[in-house]
Parts: C-alpha cells; structure tokens; sequence
C-alpha cells in the first residue's frame, strides 16, 4: 500500500519520491547484513532475527496514528471495478508486468546468492559485498529521479539494464577482491534504480489502475524472486556436475578441486544470468524511441496549432 500512497501524495514527482521511498529497502540491508556480521559471536540467530520486530513495531505506530489521503477522484468516482479493468483495456500493461519480472531477477537473484557464490572465490565474505552495494544503492536511489528527468524513465531503465548486464559478466569474471569490488558496483549501480522506477512508470502511465496495476507489478517482483532463485541454483548444481565429468566424478572431489569447480560454476551462472537484463536492453530501448517519437509528433502539433 506504500508504493500506490505515494504515487497519490506526488504525482508529478513520483519517480523521486518512490526511489527515495525504496532507498530504505538496501538501508534495512546495510543494517542486517552489518548486524549478522557484528552481532554472531554475541546472539543466538533468533536474537538476531528478532531485531527485525523493532522496525515492524515502528511502521505498527506510525501507520495507527497517520491520517491516510482517501481515493483520487479518478478512482473514486468510478469503483474499484474500473480501476481493475483498466489494465485489461490498455494491454500494454502487460509488457511492463513482464519487464518486471526482467528487472526483479537482475536484482533479487544475484543480491540472495552473491554471498555464497563470491565467499570461496575471492577471499572476502560476501555479505560484506552486499552491504557494500547496497549503501550504493541506498545513495544512488536519493539522486534517480533527477536522471530520470533528464533520460525519461525508460531511459533510466535502458542504462540500468546495461550496467546490470555489464556487472553480472564481470562477477563471472571477479577472482580477487578488487575485481569482485568493482563488478559488484557496476552491477550495484545498474539495478538500483530498477524496482521504484519500473513502479513510478506504471503509475504515470495508467494512473487509473491505481493501487491494483502498483500491486500487480510489484508481485511480478516477488514471483521473480519465488522462481528465478531456485532456477539459479539449479544452473550452479548442473554447471557444477557437467564441468565435473558427470554425477560420479563430482562426488568424488575435494578440497581444492572441489573449490575450482565450484569457482567455474559461479562464473558460468552468472554469465547466463546476464542474458536476462541483455533482453530488457531490447524492451526499454524499444519503450524509450516510441516515448521519444511520440513526444516529437506532439511537439510538432503544438507548434503546428500556435
């Protein structure tokens, strides 16, 4: 309900504000992942689990004691029927549903599996790589709306695809610290934008779809998630046994075998989840030329018309 409340509360500066919104998202990150760092040799894991009640007691007290906007008029006007249908009358929708998942899998896999894949590889904890992208992307998020205004938001979303692909094959590659330091900002700075943005896109665009079309996307998302992850693990188990030589000759290494071919499943993983923000290069590239033709056949009306 967050996502379409702020949509309502700045219309005309929705992108900004859902980034900023979303910033909070890596902040939680930053102080998890610092939290589970610190905290191990003191709390049990429960304890530190249940560090995560503090904030959701936060959000219980804020939201109880708030005065909420009621329906715009677009909405209210016309019932909850209308604002579901709207995504069925304009199709187009549908291609930003599917985006979504695009840009979730960018993001959501690779962020879940960067510890266990990057731990062995390249000397350093991985949580650690994730807090440190995740304070980029925590600080990027504050300036997105600003390039968006200056690129469009398929703009935004075409750059973002290219550092995310670019990011997601130097991870393939990373065997030092440095490298993976590096990968992981280009990859950082390419998907950090990707989820408030795609969320805003939607907003602007079908604005009577309201709080339905915002949580229609926003699941594709969490699906990404439900279904990507699995499939991530899978490609690393087949990579693993096929660069092996089969079942029987993987169960049967150890030690630093073992960790050589597990380095190069990695690497094969990640190079084949490049090709997911690769596809989204060709779908925002194709929304961004059409935003940009269309706005030009308006501006040629309007200059027609004075």
């Amino acid at each position: 309900s967050i996502n379409p409340l702020t949509a309502r509360l700045y219309p005309e500066d929705t992108t900004h504000r859902l980034n900023v919104l979303h910033a909070w998202y890596p902040g939680g990150l930053i102080v998890g992942g610092l939290a589970g760092v610190f905290l191990a040799p003191l709390l049990p894991w429960q304890g530190i689990m249940a560090l995560a009640f503090l904030p959701a007691i936060g959000v219980i007290l804020i939201a109880a004691t708030t005065r909420f906007p009621g329906p715009p008029e677009r909405i209210g006007d016309r019932g909850m029927k209308d604002m579901m249908m709207e995504v069925f009358r304009r199709p187009s929708f549908f291609i930003w549903f599917g985006a979504m998942f695009l840009t979730a899998s960018s993001e959501l896999a690779p962020g879940q599996w960067l510890d266990v894949a990057l731990s062995n590889r390249v000397g350093m904890r991985g949580i650690l790589l994730l807090v440190y992208v995740s304070a980029l992307m925590f600080v990027f998020r504050h300036f997105a709306g600003r390039i968006a205004g200056r690129l469009s938001n398929p703009g935004l979303l075409w750059v973002s695809s290219l550092l995310a692909a670019i990011g997601l094959f130097l991870l393939s590659q990373a065997q030092s610290p440095v490298s993976a330091i590096l990968a992981s900002t280009v990859w950082g700075l390419g998907v950090c934008a990707m989820w408030p943005t795609m969320l805003a896109s939607v907003a602007e665009r079908y604005p009577r779809g309201d709080a339905w079309a915002l949580g229609l996307v926003g699941s594709a998302g969490a699906l990404a998630s439900f279904f990507v992850l699995p499939r991530l693990g899978e490609m690393f188990d087949e990579a693993k046994v096929e660069i092996a030589g089969g079942p029987e000759a993987f169960t049967r290494l150890t030690g630093e075998a073992l960790r050589m071919v597990e380095d190069a499943a990695a690497s094969q993983s990640f190079a084949r989840l490049a090709f997911v923000p690769l596809t989204l290069l060709v779908v925002f590239g194709l929304i961004w030329l059409a935003d940009r033709r269309a706005n030009r056949r308006a501006t040629h009306v309007a200059e027609g018309m004075a």
